[in-house]
């Protein structure tokens, strides 16, 4: 599996709310558990995609809308360049994105570190500030009564006279379904370098970054070769999140989506099914029929902080 690296540098105070909240301010920035700030995964893969679209188009390629229903591609076997990279309504994409996590010492302002493999991170309370704001009416133009607002924001910090060093840096991991052929890969470079603005209020000064990507080798993506004397008996599988993860369960009627405390072996079984399809070259395959049809692989539930497995029968 292909990697790339996706660097972001920060020059100015950032804003990218939807995923924490805050009693001090209505809009709070997105942050990991411990405190440090990041930017989500879904910001960067919107940011990119227009960026990506944008240059598609100027070259005279065909690029829907996703936003209109109307007009975003309706065939899973007639997608447009924009859909193939970065996927479409009930379809995924050729990149999966992943969180961008703040680099360097200037972690340390946001959460103290000192054992991060034994002791958890704990929140200093630094390096967050909150700017006020106010509704404009679009009618009068003024001031709108009772909707003063305030959002909290990370802390713009000194970088070099001319701005090209800052030390908020941001980086993600973005990985590659299949292979990106010379044109999808100089126009996602190009999506990058154009990138210059992220999260709210961009327009208000937050936000301004520089993006870079590049190609990263994988050294997890060696192929394992097993006989059969290596799949007789019990099989012990352990799982390691690199990223959050949700399992869906029965939805209340409420706003909020629940998640399970374990992961359903139902669930394992159908993603370790489909990854093992794509790698053999369909589910018609013989060696997959065989494997999770007709020899039918029983898969257990899977626990923190508990060796899960799965029984081969």
């Amino acid at each position: 599996m292909e990697m790339l690296h996706l660097k972001i540098t920060v020059r100015h105070s950032l804003l990218v709310g939807g995923q924490t909240s805050s009693l001090l301010a209505d809009v709070a920035t997105a942050r990991e558990p411990g405190g440090s700030p990041m930017i989500p995964a879904s910001a960067l893969k919107g940011a990119l995609r227009i960026e990506f679209e944008r240059l598609a188009k100027g070259l005279g390629e065909t690029v829907c809308h996703p936003g209109r229903p109307e007009e975003a591609c309706s065939s899973p076997n007639n997608l447009c360049m924009a859909c193939q990279m970065f996927g479409s309504p009930g379809r995924e994409g050729k990149l999966r994105f992943n969180d961008a996590h703040l680099e360097g010492e200037i972690r340390k302002v946001f959460v103290t570190e000192d054992r991060p493999k034994v002791d958890p991170a704990q929140a200093t309370g630094r390096g967050y500030a909150v700017r006020p704001g106010v509704a404009i009416g679009r009618m009068r133009k003024v001031a709108e009564e009772d909707l003063l607002f305030a959002s909290e924001t990370i802390t713009s910090f000194p970088a070099s006279p001319d701005g090209s060093v800052s030390p908020l840096v941001f980086s993600a991991e973005i990985e590659v379904r299949g292979s990106l052929d010379d044109r999808e890969w100089e126009l996602l470079r190009g999506a990058a370098y154009s990138l210059r603005a992220i999260g709210a209020d961009k327009t208000r000064g937050l936000g301004h970054l520089r993006a870079h990507i590049e190609r990263v080798e994988d050294a997890a993506s060696q192929e394992i070769s097993a006989g059969p004397s290596d799949l007789d008996g019990d099989v012990r599988l352990t799982l390691v999140p690199l990223e959050y993860v949700r399992i869906s369960g029965v939805k209340i009627t409420n706003n909020f989506l629940e998640t399970l405390d374990f992961l359903p072996g139902g669930t394992l079984r159908g993603a370790v099914a489909s990854s093992f399809a794509r790698s053999c070259g369909g589910w018609k395959d013989d060696a997959v029929r065989k494997a999770f049809i007709h020899d039918r692989v029983l898969f257990s539930d899977f626990y923190p902080n508990a060796t899960a497995g799965f029984n081969l029968c």
